[in-house]
């Protein structure tokens, strides 16, 4: 997966007034959320509109900077965080992995050439060479 780029909320203005800024505690907020009312998802978690609308309601974000989070900007959110997922899943269960939130593949010298193998199959997995993923662990719950 590419770096993740900032949420747009509107295309006028500064940065700082065009732009959701997601913390990792927005995420996990975010996240918990979604866990708790997983019953109102359909098919493929994916929520209506109304659920969306009513996170943004019940959410206290901890973030001040940037515009407030709309439902649209959850919308993004919540699909980026399902397409990282899937990435981060496949190398976790790519043989010979060993996974960890805090340095990802944990790739060294030595198993670089297991590197090589991952980035063939899964070549959005880059930026989890040494890196991990916090989302992850609640995600796959």
């Amino acid at each position: 997966m590419p770096p993740r780029k900032k949420q747009v909320s509107g295309s006028q203005g500064s940065e700082a007034s065009t732009h959701c800024i997601w913390t990792p505690e927005d995420e996990k907020l975010m996240l918990d959320y979604i866990t708790t009312n997983h019953a109102r998802a359909g098919d493929g978690m994916n929520f209506p509109k109304a659920f969306w609308q009513q996170l943004v309601t019940d959410v206290p974000f901890s973030s001040k900077n940037g515009v407030p989070k709309t439902s649209e900007a959850c919308i993004l959110k919540w699909n980026w965080l399902r397409s990282t997922y899937t990435v981060v899943d496949k190398v976790v269960h790519f043989s010979r992995v060993e996974w960890s939130t805090e340095h990802g593949a944990n790739i060294m010298p030595a198993s670089e050439s297991l590197w090589v193998d991952i980035l063939a199959k899964i070549p959005s997995a880059k930026p989890f060479k040494t890196n991990g993923w916090e989302p992850y662990e609640q995600m796959k719950d």
